[in-house]
């Protein structure tokens, strides 16, 4: 078996990330492969190649291909000559793959994130590619349907014109000889109402790898990072470790300072590991910075000495580890906590957990809302702000608003309710929220009266109860997401793929429309995952 694994990039993180780690789940389960290619558009930063080759038993090689990156970082427009782009590019690949030895009957080709719309000619090389004989696994880590209006707006200039409705059949081709792979059954779910066959549609979680266990002394990291951070040695430290990115919902991390500032294990400080890289993420970012700074509250935020200092020695500084994010692709934090020996804190997301409580993985004290009265709020204001914000979305992606029995609101039934979840207000109405629990102790009370997650005493996060339910944890972690777990699935998904027979035949996508409903729907609506 020959293995041709294709993305945009290779810089440190994200999918590179689990690229690698896939790689390593092979070595791990001996999946018998003769050789890997690796193929991407050019950036490589971090990307441990000499570090791969010397620890994988197969032949490791990797090539950059011009025109497969993001169009932003090619410099290609979308109007005209994505189909000329898209056969350059095929002929790119097929020669790249011919050169390194490969031979189709005994090659698969694995693409990551093929869909997401950050290339517009890449779909339609998935399918000239599949039209030449060669069998793939199309791997889905993030929609462009997610709440990523602008991806999904270049994908239908690119592709169909502007006309949505044709773009589901061209993002998603059908064919004996491509198989998808998925990260969570609530994706599963999604694409198979799509009407993806079930024998083609694949559950293929990320590999845990090696534990990002602490490194040095907690006291001795401690020291370090006090002097660093200006954080205070004696407090209860809380990590939130993640790019402060929008949907990672920094505001509630600031909401959490204030009403954790006094529980009875002392004073509490937090702090967010990384700023975020991304232009258009910075302003917000920046924005709770400030904010943080002008009420002096107890939080820090991004990496101390510029990221002199290691993401292991930051996990032995700390106490707990935190997560406020609203929206994530896997959620590797809900695992990573336990190998790392820290409770997690925070906010549940049973969309992404519910398979990991399956697995028997435990994730109490985490609840999937912050509750505010919503007695706190103008309704009115809150309301017309949502469904503004809801019709502007569904306009972005060339929707109508649904129909209603009465012509209300789809956001009217949250705001009946005697709490409202924290994480659905715009990012002004967080910050009037944050600046009201700052300056009065009632309200403080009663955040903790109706969050009693907030108070650390109280749900023994720091005691034995947390002590046992991370090893019970760790011990499910390393049993169910582990290298060679995962490795032995994915060898499975190649096995079965290589036994398909290769066909040039691409079918449409029955009900593709479903994904774009099934994603826009308004219960799924965080303002600041869209907010500017």
């Amino acid at each position: 078996m020959q293995l041709v694994i294709l993305h945009y990039h290779l810089n440190r993180g994200g999918v590179a990330r689990v690229v690698e780690n896939q790689l390593l789940a092979l070595a791990e389960a001996q999946v018998p492969l003769e050789q890997v290619l690796v193929l991407h558009g050019g950036r490589a930063d971090g990307w441990p190649h000499e570090h791969l080759a010397r620890q994988l038993p197969f032949p490791l090689q990797t090539s950059s291909i011009p025109g497969l990156d993001y169009d932003s970082v090619n410099g290609d427009s979308v109007n005209g000559a994505v189909v000329e782009r898209a056969t350059s590019l095929t002929g790119k690949i097929v020669d790249a793959v011919k050169q390194a030895g490969c031979v189709d009957s005994r090659t698969l080709l694995h693409w990551h994130n093929h869909a997401l719309g950050k290339n517009g000619a890449v779909p339609l090389v998935v399918t000239a590619l599949c039209r030449r004989g060669l069998r793939m696994l199309l791997q889905i880590h993030d929609f462009a349907e997610d709440l990523r209006p602008d991806n999904y707006q270049h994908l239908t200039a690119a592709l169909t014109a502007g006309q949505i409705d044709r773009l589901p059949e061209v993002l998603y081709p059908q064919s004996a000889a491509i198989h998808y792979a998925v990260l969570n059954g609530r994706d599963r779910q999604l694409l198979n109402n799509t009407g993806i066959i079930g024998q083609r549609l694949h559950l293929l979680p990320n590999p845990v790898s090696s534990p990002p266990a602490p490194t040095t002394h907690k006291t001795s990291a401690r020291q370090q990072l006090a002097k660093l951070l200006d954080m205070p040695i004696d407090a209860t430290w809380i990590t939130y470790p993640v790019r402060g990115i929008r949907r990672k919902n920094l505001g509630e991390m600031l909401l959490w300072s204030i009403a954790t500032s006094v529980p009875a294990t002392g004073p509490v400080w937090l702090h967010v590991t990384l700023s975020p890289q991304n232009p258009a993420e910075q302003t917000s970012f920046r924005r709770w910075q400030r904010l943080a700074e002008q009420l002096n509250l107890p939080c820090r935020f991004g990496s101390p000495a510029n990221g002199q200092v290691s993401y292991e020695q930051v996990l032995s500084a700390c106490d707990l580890l935190l997560t406020t994010s609203v929206a994530e692709g896997f959620g590797m934090v809900f695992l990573e906590c336990w190998l790392a020996g820290k409770q997690l804190l925070g906010r549940d997301l049973p969309e992404i957990t519910t398979d990991f409580r399956q697995a028997g993985i435990r994730l109490e004290p985490l609840t999937p809302e912050l509750a505010i009265p919503t007695a706190w709020i103008d309704r009115d204001q809150l309301d017309q702000s949502l469904e503004m914000l809801y019709h502007q979305l569904l306009a972005q992606y060339g929707q109508q608003p649904p129909d209603t029995p009465t012509g209300a609101s789809p956001f009217a039934p949250l705001l009946e309710k005697p709490t409202t979840d924290f994480a659905r207000l715009p990012a002004q109405l967080q910050a009037g929220i944050i600046r009201r629990v700052h300056l009065n102790s009632k309200d403080q009370a009663q955040l903790r009266n109706l969050n009693p997650q907030l108070d650390l005493a109280s749900n023994d996060s720091l005691g034995p109860r947390a002590r046992e339910q991370i090893d019970a944890n760790r011990t499910v972690v390393k049993r169910t997401y582990s290298l060679t777990c995962i490795g032995r699935q994915l060898g499975a998904i190649y096995t079965r793929l290589l036994e398909t027979k290769p066909s040039p035949h691409i079918h449409s996508l029955p009900h593709g429309k479903s994904l774009l409903e099934s994603l826009l729907r308004a219960d799924r609506l965080y303002p600041i995952r869209i907010e500017s």
